[in-house]
């Protein structure tokens, strides 16, 4: 497929997993920007967090690998499914992380309200277009040209 997965705070829990994975989601935006302005590109992703409870373990027999199952998993896929190309949408089980954390991000996520999802079901979720600082762009520029 088309979808690259990360987790934070699996399989050490973290409590500060959801500010870091919109750190991390906003950095992903800038070396993309980053990307695109050095090779003369037009290249857009989708970003969709969640946070919730997974079954992870470890499958195969030939080819062994890590995997992680759950409604959390797919809410997550669901949040970038049907997200908008260069920003980050959100659950609000992760908004109200980010809230209870005080991070700065939560100031930046809108409320885009209740949306349908895939499977039939409602859930309410925020997003966010970061603006990339310069020097954010000047680190991710640093790092698409070495």
């Amino acid at each position: 497929g088309d979808c690259y997965m990360c987790v934070c705070g699996c399989p050490e829990p973290n409590e500060r997993h959801a500010a870091e994975l919109v750190d991390y989601a906003n950095s992903m935006l800038a070396v993309l920007q980053a990307f695109n302005e050095v090779h003369g590109t037009a290249l857009h992703i989708r970003i969709g967090i969640n946070s919730g409870p997974v079954v992870a373990g470890v499958i195969g027999l030939s080819k062994v690998i890590y995997d992680l199952w759950g409604a959390s998993v797919n809410l997550a896929s669901r949040m970038e499914s049907s997200g908008i190309s260069d920003s980050i949408q959100i659950t609000e089980n992760t908004q109200r992380l980010l809230e209870a954390a005080q991070a700065p991000c939560a100031r930046s996520f809108t409320a885009r309200g209740e949306i349908e999802v895939k499977g039939g079901f409602k859930v309410n979720s925020y997003w966010w277009t970061p603006t990339i600082s310069e020097g954010d762009l000047a680190e991710a520029e640093r790092l698409v040209t070495e």
